[in-house]
């Protein structure tokens, strides 16, 4: 475990995944023992189908279409640089360097045992997400072995999944930049609003009120975004700043819909920075595979995609398409919660 040693020695200490990531390129070259050569091989997916933004490059990251999400890419992408240059050179692979690649693996695949204890699992790692997992899995502390439980029957030839997530819980940031997917209508992704800080903290009656939105939509719209029949609306509702129930009661005159202007305008100003619109993003992900075409999509000499030479199906550009598509429609949402709530009576 040569660049494990050298990374452990170093006279800064590394953090667990740096740690893990040297070790991950140890086996891969055949520098670990005997397991780990063969099982990177054979189940780790190689550089070119990642797809955590961390190894992409700057033409890729400009498809995600959200500047916060590119931002931490790169500043992930100039860490590694910073203190393993010589791991980071990318000729001959494209975009991702091994180092990149060993990084990505660990940021994905790892798992959280305590607060300071993380484990690389081989075979438990291959469990796919989902909201709601027919599986969990435990540490056994007498054997020392995980152990992968079913929570419910599952049948042979059933997909085994677990939570990625826990309760609380992850943005589409955070799935995409440690998992390289988001979920489809994440109840718990938020978009990020400038709202002034001194109003939360001095004025929080003049934050939106709840109760206007509970009277314009009506209890059964409330319901079904509570119980996940409608995510994007659940997802909308905590992303927008309303007022706690007691200063709500106190409020008086017309800031909160002041408010909800500003936040329905910042609504319109996000959707108008994208490259490309939710129609546009849909049609990409319903059409088929269009293997080695320049314009996967169909798209007009004018659109901004249709100079971008790239495979239908590859997976990074699925996925990023995928991600900026939810991101708009949780916008679009929020648009609607505040046209709704600024109409006049």
């Amino acid at each position: 475990w040569p660049r494990l040693r050298q990374g452990a020695s170093s006279p800064e200490p590394l953090p667990w995944d740096m740690l893990m990531a040297l070790a991950l390129l140890d086996g891969l070259a055949g520098d670990g023992d005997s397991f780990w050569g063969p099982w990177c091989q054979a189940v780790l997916p190689p550089p070119e189908a990642l797809t955590l933004p961390m190894t992409w490059g700057k033409q890729k990251l400009e498809q995600l279409q959200h500047s916060s999400i590119i931002e931490g890419a790169l500043k992930q992408q100039e860490r590694l640089t910073g203190l393993f240059p010589e791991l980071m050179d990318t000729e001959g692979m494209g975009d991702c360097s091994w180092f990149q690649w060993a990084f990505a693996c660990v940021r994905s695949r790892a798992f959280k045992i305590t607060d300071d204890i993380f484990a690389f699992v081989p075979f438990l790692d291959m469990a796919n997400h989902s909201a709601r997992p027919n599986a969990n899995f435990k540490l056994n502390a007498a054997s020392g072995a995980f152990e992968l439980v079913a929570l419910e029957e599952v049948e042979k030839g059933q997909h085994v999944t677990i939570s990625y997530s826990g309760e609380s819980g992850l943005t589409n940031q955070r799935f995409m930049a440690q998992y390289g997917f988001v979920p489809s209508g994440n109840p718990a992704d938020r978009i990020e609003f400038e709202v002034p800080s001194n109003l939360k903290a001095e004025s929080p009656d003049k934050l939106l009120q709840l109760s206007r939105v509970q009277e314009r939509f009506g209890d059964t719209v409330l319901m079904d975004a509570a119980s996940g029949k409608n995510p994007y609306m659940w997802a909308a509702l905590k992303s927008l700043p309303f007022a706690p129930e007691a200063d709500e009661a106190s409020s008086s005159g017309e800031d909160h819909l002041e408010l909800a202007r500003n936040l329905h305008m910042q609504c319109e100003s996000m959707l108008q920075g994208f490259q490309t619109t939710i129609e546009e993003d849909e049609q990409i992900l319903a059409a088929p595979s269009t293997s080695g075409s320049s314009n996967p999509a169909g798209r007009s000499p004018d659109s901004p995609l249709s100079t971008l030479t790239v495979e239908a199906a590859e997976p990074w550009y699925l996925a990023a398409v995928k991600y900026r598509l939810e991101r708009k429609r949780l916008i679009r949402a929020c648009r609607l919660v505040l046209s709704v709530y600024t109409r006049a009576d």
